[in-house]
């Protein structure tokens, strides 16, 4: 009897989702630790791309919406383990036929660099989340 309430507390935690690191194929075909998800804000480009004095940083977990600050003119994401990752000129990270889904900033490939808050495609970005 004890052995399977321990299997079922095991598999509980599992299905929960406890923390679990994955890795994925390097160039060198090693399977190399993946990055975490992280979302920095910044004052200007050249505080983002010397990684100082940052406004401020979330490690947002899937689908968590991060409102960007209204001094932050450029963040930082990466997506680490997630794939997509989502802008929205909207305050809580939702995009309606009213507003139009061009209003809508998708960054289909993980990011390491840069990126403008003021864009030419949605305007200003408010809001931000990954999947």
């Amino acid at each position: 009897m004890y052995y399977i309430a321990a299997i079922l507390r095991f598999l509980t935690l599992l299905l929960v989702g406890l923390p679990v690191t994955f890795g994925y194929p390097a160039s060198d075909g090693e399977l190399a630790p993946r990055a975490a998800q992280k979302f920095n804000q910044y004052a200007s480009m050249e505080d983002c791309k010397n990684d100082r004095n940052i406004l401020y940083h979330k490690a947002p977990r899937s689908f968590e919406c991060v409102k960007i600050d209204p001094k932050t003119d450029v963040f930082f994401f990466n997506t680490g383990g997630l794939w997509n990752a989502q802008a929205f000129i909207s305050d809580d990270c939702s995009a309606s036929k009213a507003e139009g889904w061009d209003k809508v900033m998708y960054y289909n490939t993980p990011s390491d660099h840069c990126q403008p808050v003021l864009t030419a495609a949605v305007g200003r970005v408010r809001s931000f989340k990954m999947n």
